[in-house]
């Protein structure tokens, strides 16, 4: 019994050992076993914030949306976006443009095709811009839609206009409920009107 016991041992030891082990190995030279990276489609159109609009900074939150990048049929990627700020009539398409004056993730981590933003950090923007307390300004903006590192950006651009409020504290204390009336002669200057 002994014996058998080590027969059956000593013939599985000799069965795995003189098996040869098939390894699988992948040529990550070979483009064809990997599902190949498309540049995303720009976006074609902006669904908000994109005709001149004006927006008086408050204390509330806007919402610059967009329709999704176009996929090809088939593909499983994973198209991710950033809304990019500057001026108007710059371009700032290029990494090193100096009229890119910020860059903000969409919403849901880049997969959303919306992107809410603060009026406070709209007001930043804006104030980067060189748009001055109680002055309108015009910024631009576009998307990004990018897919590990290639990206593209969107043909059409949108503008809006901005009113800063006369002081930074003024967007955390200005009450929504109660509009202040106003009006904007032909050099753009900001008149607020006083009701007695």
């Amino acid at each position: 019994m002994k014996n058998s016991l080590y027969l059956v041992l000593f013939s599985l030891v000799f069965l795995f050992v003189s098996c040869e082990q098939e390894t699988m190995t992948r040529d990550l030279t070979d483009a064809d076993q990997f599902e190949r990276i498309y540049t995303p489609t720009p976006v074609t159109s902006l669904n908000s914030w994109a005709g001149y609009d004006l927006l008086v900074l408050s204390s509330g939150n806007e919402i610059f949306s967009w329709k999704p990048s176009a996929l090809r049929k088939g593909s499983k990627m994973l198209v991710r976006y950033e809304a990019l700020f500057g001026v108007e009539n710059e371009t700032y398409a290029g990494k090193s443009d100096a009229a890119l004056l910020s860059v903000k993730t969409a919403d849901e981590e880049g997969v959303d095709t919306l992107l809410t933003l603060s009026h406070s950090n709209i007001d930043k923007i804006a104030s980067s811009a060189g748009i001055g307390a109680d002055q309108i300004g015009t910024l631009s903006w576009k998307v990004r839609a990018y897919c590990g590192m290639d990206s593209s950006l969107s043909n059409p651009t949108g503008y809006f206009k901005v009113l800063r409020p006369a002081t930074t504290a003024g967007i955390k204390s200005l009450n929504l409920n109660v509009p202040v009336p106003y009006y904007i002669d032909k050099e753009n200057k900001v008149h607020y009107i006083t009701i007695k």
